[in-house]
């Protein structure tokens, strides 16, 4: 996971550094996005319901995103590295957590002819890794007992499942550019990725599961969005 999160920021990088030759106008904004989504996994909730040690998914997740946006001829593309939890596990207690990383490209159109606003719709595709946890409450298990027996030890662990996406993408997104500084901007970007297929849920080791429970992806989502070329772009003529 530490390998993918690396390459992953290395192509949100690359754009900005391929640009240091070229004018500011031509430049991308590097883009920083906090938001929320809304995701339910109904085939896994469905399952886990039968199981009452466990607790259900929660179906809302705080998401970040890293990237850049690029307009040229009023054409926009977009990249970005987005993360997200429903930072709801608490290992002490009976709870879940779903987190999840991501890739993800776009192509828009701005709608506007302005130099100020960008309005512009777009869609893409993308792929994202996420990773199921289910903690139980393990409060009532003697200490000792865990000291002494190794299933004991074994059945207190937290219970994780994994899953995958290639995903499409749809939105629509705004933005404004500061009046007294064009290379930065603020905007919001709004959009529903579904998956193009349903995926089982495999084990934390990626192996398939008899009979395990198949979900899609199915997530809206929105985000502030804020944006600024690099500072070496900021000085050129």
């Amino acid at each position: 996971m530490r390998s993918i999160i690396l390459v992953c920021l290395l192509a949100a990088g690359i754009p900005a550094f391929s640009q240091y030759k070229h004018s500011a106008a031509e430049a991308p904004y590097g883009t920083f996005g906090i938001g929320v989504g809304f995701q339910d996994f109904e085939a896994i909730n469905s399952r886990i319901e039968n199981y009452p040690q466990y607790k259900q998914l929660r179906d809302v997740t705080g998401l970040l995103q890293l990237g850049w946006i690029k307009e040229k001829r009023r054409v926009i593309s977009i990249f970005n590295v987005m993360a997200g939890s429903t930072m709801s596990g608490d290992r002490d207690k009976m709870s879940s957590t779903v987190k999840f990383i991501g890739v993800q490209g776009d192509i828009g159109y701005d709608v506007l002819q302005e130099d100020r606003f960008m309005l512009y719709p777009y869609a893409g595709i993308g792929y994202e890794w996420y990773k199921a946890r289910f903690f139980r409450d393990v409060s009532s298990v003697d200490f000792d007992d865990v000291l002494e027996n190794a299933n004991t030890r074994n059945a207190i662990k937290s219970t994780d499942l994994k899953n995958a996406f290639f995903l499409y993408q749809v939105g629509i997104g705004f933005a404004v550019k500061s009046p007294r500084n064009p290379n930065k901007l603020i905007g919001i970007q709004a959009a529903y990725s579904g998956s193009f297929e349903d995926r089982t849920w495999r084990s934390n080791e990626n192996q398939v599961l008899g009979g395990s429970p198949e979900d899609d992806l199915g997530r809206f989502h929105i985000s502030l969005i804020l944006g600024s070329k690099p500072h070496m772009m900021h000085k050129e003529k």
